[in-house]
């Protein structure tokens, strides 16, 4: 299929986007179906910005968020996951920092079938304020997001600043995500109907980040790739979400890109960006293949610990594998969380890119991390020995 231009360097800075036609696929309908043909995929104010943080009378769930995952290189000699959020809604403003350092494994556990997600938990600190304690104004061209603690300068192009500290954990960073080419759109225009109560607009963008990190006084310059997410949700259910609920970043230095799925509405769509081609094209179709499944105590369910992953698109398809090393576990939620988010960290990801005329590239310098969110279906009683529980049961019968 022939690509078409659909912006050219007049329109976009200096930049020139060559725009591949989508082919419709998996046949689920939903709400505003050409969410990733925009007619200007570039970032504004206006997005950033969106419709700010809900109005604390706001009816539940509708909520806003700004977000980063990455994984970064620091001047010790350490890699660290550092994790971010701030977001008003579902009952309250939380303001979350999780950082990271270290690589987790998973271990078969003695006289079981079951293996267990042995990773080193975060230094996590979650904040929840009233509503009302976070704020978003569009100011000097820029949007300021800004609550206790935080502040996140949205450039309105490709730029954020992230400066956020948690004092009671003694963690600190000040970041600035740049982005290449254009994100991931999942509405823009037109919002995406995940589920029928998962209704959302804004984009995914993997980048490069660069800044400090500081930990009890130490100071880290650090160095690498992650994901940044801005978030506006007039409706929004956890129990779909919880249904299962996966988000994909992955960033080479030659492509980078997401992929969305929710298996409860079997939506499933993304992206990638070629950034030698400056070529952005969305999905034919995708397959995430889990493996190794292990328990992961703090999170109460078991998790995916490998994967591989195919994505097919009008440009070719790419290939990714890599094994998780460990996961930051928390809820943004007012209320106690039957389906909490794990931030699942990968380890270097290996990839190739075979391109319609049968060329094969290996991709380099592979970062990634998904967003992992499913209902904790198993009882105490189930598997006590991957729940730590085995001198609670040792004397119940066996039924």
């Amino acid at each position: 299929m022939l690509a078409r231009p659909l912006l050219t360097s007049a329109g976009i800075s200096s930049e020139v986007l060559i725009w591949r036609n989508r082919v419709p696929r998996m046949g689920v309908p939903r709400t505003g179906d050409a969410s990733l043909i925009v007619e200007n995929p570039r970032v504004t104010l206006n997005e950033e910005h969106g419709l700010g943080v809900p109005a604390t009378d706001a009816p539940e769930p509708e909520l806003s968020s700004w977000a980063m995952h990455a994984k970064l290189d620091g001047d010790d000699g350490k890699q660290y996951w550092i994790d971010t959020i701030l977001v008003g809604g579902w009952g309250a403003d939380v303001r979350v920092l999780s950082v990271r350092e270290g690589e987790g494994e998973v271990v078969q556990l003695p006289d079981s079938i079951y293996k267990l997600a042995d990773f080193l938990p975060p230094t996590l600190g979650v904040r929840p304020f009233p509503r009302g304690e976070l704020t978003a104004k569009k100011e000097n061209g820029q949007v300021l997001v800004e609550m206790q603690d935080a502040r996140i300068e949205c450039k309105g192009g490709k730029t954020w600043r992230y400066r956020v500290a948690d004092r009671e954990k003694g963690i600190k960073i000040d970041f600035v995500h740049t982005g290449v080419g254009f994100p991931t759109w999942f509405g823009k225009e037109k919002p995406q109907a995940f589920s029928a109560h998962q209704i959302a607009y804004g984009y995914f963008w993997p980048g490069y980040v660069e800044g400090t990190l500081t930990i009890n006084d130490r100071e880290v310059r650090v160095k690498g790739k992650g994901g940044r997410e801005r978030t506006y949700m007039p409706d929004s259910c956890p129990a779909e979400s919880g249904g299962g609920h996966e988000w994909i970043w992955f960033h080479f230095d030659e492509v980078f890109g997401t992929t969305h799925m929710v298996r409860l509405s079997k939506f499933k769509d993304g992206s990638l960006y070629l950034i030698d081609e400056k070529e952005y094209v969305p999905y034919r179709t995708f397959d995430v293949e889990h493996h190794d499944w292990a328990y992961h105590r703090q999170l109460g369910a078991f998790i995916p610990t490998r994967y591989r992953v195919t994505i097919e698109s009008d440009a070719g398809v790419m290939e990714m594998d890599s094994k998780i090393v460990g996961a930051a576990i928390w809820a943004v939620s007012g209320s106690v969380p039957d389906f909490p988010f794990a931030l699942l960290h990968w380890d270097a990801v290996h990839g190739t890119f075979t391109y319609k005329d049968g060329r094969k590239r290996a991709l380099t310098n592979g970062r990634a991390a998904s967003i992992f969110r499913q209902w904790k279906p198993y009882p105490r009683i189930f598997a006590p020995e991957a729940f730590g529980l085995v001198s609670e049961v040792s004397d119940a019968p066996i039924l």
